[in-house]
C-alpha cells in the first residue's frame, strides 16, 4: 500500500528535511510552501534522488488554499497517511511594541494553520485503512521547547506555541481510539533559515529597544553555531511515524533536552527556574560577544 505524506513549510530547513527523508523513505511526499519559486533546490534534490515528491503550492494562513491542495491530494492519492505541520515564522519584540495585528498575523501562521490542516486530515485519516504501524494516520505538530518554556520578548510566537501544544494534547486524547496519533516536536535551536524570517519589533522610541536588540542579535548567532540540524529533527519525525508507542512530546537537541529537564526540575519552584534560565541566558550572550 502506497503510503502518502503532506509537509508543510518545505522551502528550507526542517520542512525540506523531513520531505526529502519521508520520501527517501518510501512516502510519497507532497512538499507544500507558499511560494513555488523557492522550491528549486528541494526539486533537484528530489529529481536527482529520482525521489516520489511532488511540489505543491499551500499558505497555511489561506483556507482555500488548503482546501485546494487537500483536493488534489485526496483526487490523486485517495488517502493520507502523515500530516507534518511545520510551516512558521517567529516574531520578536516587547508585548507593548508589537502590534494586535502581528500577534493575528503569528497565530493565523502558526496556530490556525495547523488546526484547518487537521481539521481536513483527521476525518480522511478515520476512515482509511490501518498502515504497516497498526494506525490509520499520523500527525506531527512542529512545536518549541518555547512551547513549554515562555521567556521574555517573543510573547506572540510563544503564545502560538503554547496553543499548539495544549490543542495537540487534546486532540491525541479525542483521536487515540480511533488510531491517529499526534506527536510535538520540541527543539531547540536548529541550524537553519529560520531566522531570517524572524520580524523583529524595535521602534527607536521604544523603551525596550536595547534588550530587544541584544536578544534579536543573540539569537541570530545561536543559529549559526548550534550543532542540531534539520536532519536531526526530521529523523525523529519519522521515528515517531515507525514507531506507534512513541511518547507525545519528543525534544529535540541538547539544548532543549537540558532547558526541558531544568523546567521539570524546578516545577515546584518556578522563581528559581526563572533564575536558571536567566543565568543561563547571560552566559549565551557573554558567549557570542
Amino acid at each position: 500500500m502506497e503510503k502518502i505524506a503532506l509537509v508543510t513549510g518545505c522551502s528550507s530547513g526542517i520542512g525540506m528535511a523531513t520531505s526529502l527523508k519521508l520520501a527517501r523513505e518510501g512516502f510519497y511526499t507532497f512538499a507544500t510552501m507558499r511560494d513555488l519559486s523557492k522550491g528549486e533546490s528541494l526539486k533537484q534534490v528530489a529529481s536527482n534522488e529520482n525521489l516520489p515528491l511532488e511540489i505543491m503550492e499551500l499558505d497555511v494562513s489561506k483556507p482555500e488554499s488548503i482546501n485546494i491542495a487537500f483536493e488534489k491530494i485526496i483526487l490523486a492519492k485517495k488517502r493520507l497517511d502523515v500530516l507534518v505541520n511545520n510551516a512558521g515564522f517567529m516574531i520578536m519584540g516587547s508585548f507593548e511594541d508589537i502590534p494586535i495585528e502581528k500577534f493575528e498575523s503569528q497565530l493565523e501562521t502558526d496556530f490556525f494553520g495547523p488546526v484547518r490542516l487537521m481539521k481536513k486530515a483527521i476525518p480522511i485519516m478515520r476512515k482509511q485503512e490501518k498502515k504497516d504501524n497498526g494506525l490509520k494516520g499520523n500527525i506531527i505538530n512542529i512545536s518549541s521547547i518555547a512551547g513549554k518554556i515562555p521567556f521574555a520578548y517573543a510573547s506572540a510566537y510563544i503564545s502560538s506555541k503554547f496553543a499548539i501544544e495544549g490543542i495537540s494534547e487534546c486532540i491525541q486524547d479525542e483521536v487515540a481510539d480511533k488510531e491517529i496519533k499526534i506527536n510535538i516536536i520540541e527543539p531547540g535551536v536548529v541550524k537553519t533559515n529560520f531566522f531570517k524570517n524572524t520580524d523583529s519589533i524595535s521602534p527607536d522610541n521604544s523603551p525596550y529597544k536595547n534588550i530587544v536588540d541584544q536578544m534579536t542579535n543573540t539569537a541570530k548567532k545561536l543559529f549559526e553555531v548550534t550543532l542540531t540540524s534539520s536532519e536531526d529533527v526530521a529523523e525523529k519525525i519519522f521515528e515517531c511515524i515507525e514507531d506507534s508507542e512513541s511518547e507525545l512530546r519528543i525534544p529535540v537537541g541538547e539544548d532543549a533536552k537540558q532547558f526541558l529537564d531544568m523546567h521539570h526540575e524546578y516545577s515546584d519552584n518556578p522563581k528559581e527556574f526563572k533564575k536558571w534560565f536567566a543565568d543561563q541566558m547571560q552566559k549565551l550572550f557573554d558567549s557570542l560577544k
